[in-house]
């Protein structure tokens, strides 16, 4: 004889903590279905979706941010996003592709609900493909003045 079990459907409604991620489970005791010895618990297993721009790393966010060749070269303020809202972020003269900035108690809310973690920013230096003839003229009469690198200088192992 096939054994049949019999479940009843309740919606239950939960506040999920701030900070909860990928994994961790959620126990509501008593929430469960109900057997000989009373009511038991329901567990939620947590899956967050991975947001458009934010990459996560525990209550740390990561963000990339492109720079055009002017910014990086000469400094700017540029907007960006955070979980928070827009803020300003002044990058200074000679940014380089792969610098990056922190901005503290931008990430995500811990369990605790008291702290946060820290938005770290990844700057990305775009260069041009295509230069008009103007453009080409002002980085050549740039390169007049460029400090020449050895070959010891160009091929260096990365420090970081």
């Amino acid at each position: 004889m096939p054994l049949r079990a019999a479940f009843a459907l309740h919606l239950v409604q939960v506040v999920i903590p701030a900070g909860v991620d990928t994994g961790m489970n959620l126990r509501l005791a008593g929430r469960g279905e109900s057997g000989q010895a009373g009511p038991g618990s329901l567990y939620i297993f947590i899956s967050v979706a991975e947001h458009p721009i934010f990459e996560r790393d525990g209550a740390d966010i990561h963000l990339k941010v492109r720079l055009t060749l002017r910014e990086a070269l000469l400094g700017s303020t540029v907007t960006i996003p955070t979980l928070d809202g827009q803020v300003s972020v002044k990058t200074p003269a000679g940014m380089q592709s792969g610098d990056r900035r922190v901005i503290t108690g931008r990430g995500v809310a811990l369990t605790d609900g008291c702290r946060k973690g820290h938005q770290y920013v990844h700057f990305e230096v775009m260069m041009p493909r295509n230069l008009s003839e103007r453009q080409r003229e002002l980085i050549e009469h740039f390169a007049e003045d460029e400090v020449r690198m050895s070959e010891e200088e160009r091929t260096h192992r990365r420090q970081e």
